[in-house]
């Protein structure tokens, strides 16, 4: 078996230096994902024949991602055995356009190519979101008024570690207006935010909240996925402001992705409202994953 390994604060250069040569704009190619989400996806790291190698454990899939310059003739069968010695089905996940070709090019006819559209990030003109200017987010600009006619005393603050808290309890305070049907999911998010916010300053993480007289409403956490683009791994608000998520939304990606081409907002997992809610943005792109499986 190849020699995976937990994911520290302390592989990030190494790990970042193949994210990099990769290039591409979707959150798996984040360290900062990769490493808040590994106790629950089971994100794991190991470098061979050239490639950073990311592998999580899903029911029944060894899935793998994978950034850098070696030669995918060599590294693949590695791959393949490993998922065979760990007695589950192979999968890469994230692929590009660019890895599809190459890994047909090496191994013509073996594997299946299948689009993602339920993962696909969702890419954003960064002024679009700062500005919300023209005639289709004028909607946006209208839920900000009434939000700030309806609330006069708010303010924004950035996340320092003394009002991180603030953050959990709006997180506590969303999910309880939520379907409790659904807590694995929010035990998941809990596990990840508890990552994030304890390192919060060594992952360079951006952060605001936003409190609606005195009392916090909306919080929202992103990073630098590279020199053009910022991720904004969480965002949550309490619903009883009305207008207050178009309010963070525009105000998070004006202060901290200040500089930004692009925002990335990471992808709506096949949920209808989610995806509503994304596409009302009017995304630049989506970001699009290939899966690939045996054939």
């Amino acid at each position: 078996m190849l020699a995976f390994k937990p994911i520290t604060l302390e592989d990030r250069a190494w790990m970042e230096n193949y994210l990099q040569k990769d290039s591409f704009e979707c959150m798996e190619y984040s360290f900062t994902f990769n490493y808040i989400w590994q106790d629950v996806y089971g994100y794991c790291a190991a470098e061979e024949d050239g490639f950073l190698i990311i592998m999580s454990r899903y029911p029944g899939y060894e899935t793998y991602t994978y950034a850098g310059d070696g030669d995918i003739s060599v590294l693949l069968p590695k791959l393949l055995q490993d998922a065979e010695e760990r007695g589950n089905r192979f999968r890469l996940f994230s692929m590009t356009e660019k890895k599809k070709q190459e890994i047909e090019a090496a191994f013509p006819g073996k594997f299946i190519f299948t689009q993602d559209r339920d993962n696909a990030d969702y890419i954003y003109e960064a002024e679009k979101l700062q500005t919300l200017a023209g005639k289709k987010l004028h909607g946006k600009r209208n839920h900000i008024n009434r939000f700030l006619t309806k609330y006069e005393n708010w303010r924004y603050e950035e996340i320092t570690k003394e009002n991180i808290a603030d953050c959990l309890q709006i997180n506590r305070l969303w999910y309880e207006g939520k379907d409790r049907s659904d807590n694995e999911t929010a035990q998941g998010e809990i596990l990840a935010l508890k990552r994030l916010f304890d390192s919060f300053e060594e992952l360079q993480m951006k952060g605001a909240i936003i409190y609606v007289d005195e009392k916090p409403a909306a919080y929202a956490v992103g990073d630098a996925l590279n020199d053009e683009i910022f991720m904004v791994h969480f965002e949550k608000a309490l619903t009883q402001y009305d207008g207050i998520y178009a309010l963070i939304n525009r105000e998070f990606a004006k202060n901290a992705a200040a500089g930004f081409r692009y925002i990335n907002r990471q992808e709506d997992i096949g949920e209808e409202g989610l995806r509503k809610a994304k596409l009302s943005y009017y995304p630049e792109r989506l970001g699009l994953k290939i899966t690939v499986t045996l054939a």
